[in-house]
């Protein structure tokens, strides 16, 4: 693995613990796979807005949950009730397939299948 202070080896449990979630999906992951970086892809952006809530709701912050004198556009919980609630599901299921697209497990499969009848 390519590191600021040059190739460092990682057992999983170090690459599990030291690398943040973007540079699992977008080095460790299309390496192991030998798939596309998922940055190229038209599930990113929607990858992003979901790590943000993500984010916010793990290392919840005032800001994320009180805003002050003006009206709620940023709050974590305007950000969740403010959307489609299978945008996210969605979105996890893109990022998945773009990773498994060779050999999709069944569960993912059923997983997909079942967002679409829930969104029909």
């Amino acid at each position: 693995m390519k590191r600021r202070n040059g190739v460092e080896t990682l057992t999983p449990f170090q690459l599990e613990r030291s690398l943040g979630t973007n540079e699992k999906l977008t080095a460790v992951l299309p390496k192991l796979l030998s798939v596309s970086v998922p940055e190229r892809t038209q599930a990113w952006q929607p990858y992003r807005k979901l790590k943000k809530v993500r984010d916010s709701t793990v290392h919840l912050k005032s800001v994320d949950h009180y805003v002050r004198g003006k009206l709620d556009r940023e709050s974590l919980y305007h950000r969740l009730l403010d959307r489609d609630p299978l945008e996210f599901p969605r979105t996890a299921t893109r990022m998945i397939r773009h990773d498994c697209r060779q050999s999709p497990d069944r569960w993912l499969e059923a997983a997909e299948e079942r967002l679409t009848k829930v969104g029909a």
